[in-house]
Parts: structure tokens; sequence; C-alpha cells
């Protein structure tokens, strides 16, 4: 990470609003991309040393963070990324405002109010703001289309992934700033259609490969609680 970050200024360049206005579409994802899974990489070094050291003296420790190269639910990225803000935010707001029983409606207010402190406790700032609000329509989306479409998942990965396209966008507001969200925001979907129609072939074939991925990591664990 410390010879990519040397050698490759990749949060530098997206200071450059009129580089990443005039570059190509898909070389803009790939620096999109690299930031990302710098970010990642960042957070597993940084949780993973306190985590070692929590180990170590006998503590029960979250794991580290998930690969965000296999996440296609941004709902799990929330559970598995920073687990342990996860699970504050789990028993200390979200089940204090709804149990299983509660109407959809008590649901999606509860998960506003969650939001609602994710964007105080990162910053009142603007992208923040933007950020925390795009992730929240994102999963609040997420639920509606599982509840439509249940066990079928071709025709839930179909509407899913347009949901996913704007999950990811919406972390470049949180990696960057506003101005550069705007920028991914306005070439994605107005740049042109046969753009997005790429875009949208091929984030399909990661979505449905998240969901292969988990469907492995569902039937192991199923099959270790038979066993032991």
């Amino acid at each position: 990470m410390e010879i990519g970050q040397h050698l490759f200024y990749i949060n530098i360049i997206h200071l450059d609003l009129k580089l990443i206005q005039q570059t190509n579409l898909w070389v803009l994802y790939g620096l999109g991309l690299l930031m990302a899974h710098f970010f990642f990489v960042k957070y597993v070094i940084y949780y993973g040393i306190g985590i070692a050291f929590g180990v170590f003296d006998g503590i029960e420790m979250p794991q580290k963070p998930i690969c965000i190269g296999r996440v296609h639910l941004y709902s799990d990225m929330w559970k598995f990324f920073d687990r342990g803000l996860y699970e504050f935010l789990f028993r200390y707001i979200y089940t204090q405002l709804c149990t299983k029983t509660s109407s959809g409606v008590r649901k999606i207010m509860a998960s506003l109010a969650t939001f609602m402190f994710i964007y105080v406790w990162h910053g009142l700032y603007t992208f923040v703001m933007i950020w925390s609000a795009l992730n929240w329509i994102c999963v609040v989306l997420e639920g509606f289309v599982k509840n439509i479409f249940g066990n079928n998942t071709r025709l839930g990965a179909l509407v899913g992934t347009h949901v996913f396209i704007l999950s990811v966008l919406s972390n470049f507001f949180f990696f960057a700033r506003e101005e550069v969200g705007y920028v991914y925001i306005k070439r994605t979907y107005f740049e042109s259609i046969s753009n997005y129609a790429v875009l949208y072939i091929v984030t399909y074939c990661f979505y449905r490969t998240g969901e292969w991925i988990k469907s492995i990591e569902s039937n192991r664990k199923s099959l270790f609680k038979k066993t032991y």
C-alpha cells in the first residue's frame, strides 16, 4: 500500500476536477476502484493491528473488515466492514427503535435514525450527509428488492444491480468530497446510455459473483453446524 501510494497519488488525482471531468470514463472508474481498495487495505491494517493486540490480551474482538471486492449488497458492507461500529449501531440504536416483528415503515424509520447518527458521528459535513443519505436510500431499496423478488436471484440481480451501482457511487462522496461525487454521478447517469449499459453488464456479473460467494459461505456454515 505504501509503495502504491508513493508511486500513484490516487487520492490527489481526484482533487483535480478538470482532469476527472475530461478523462476517459473507464479510466475514471479504475481510479475509483483503486481509491476504494486503498481505503480498504488501510483499514485492514489499522483495525488488524488493534484486533491482534486485543486477541493477544484475551479480549473477544470483531473480525477484520470484509474484502470490498466481493460485496454486492451495501447492507452487508455495513455489517461486515466496520463490524464494531455495526454492532454498536444495531444494539444501541436500531433494535431500540424496532424489532423483528415491527412494521416495514417502523424499520425504515429506525434505519433512518441509525444513518442520522452515522452522519453526526462522522462529522457534520455536506459530503458526509450526502454519503449517509444515499447509503440509507440504497439499503432501503435493497430491502424492497429482497421482499419483492424473494429467492428469484436472477430477477433480483437485474434490479439490484442498479441499486448496487448507486451504492458504489455514493462512496466517492466519502472518499473524496462532494464535488468529486457529483462528477461520478453526472458522468455515470448522463454521459451516454451506451456507457451505462456496459457498466450495468459488468456490474451485473460482479453482483452475481457476490451472490455465488455468499451462497458458498452459507453452505459451509450450514455444513459446519451439522458436523459439530
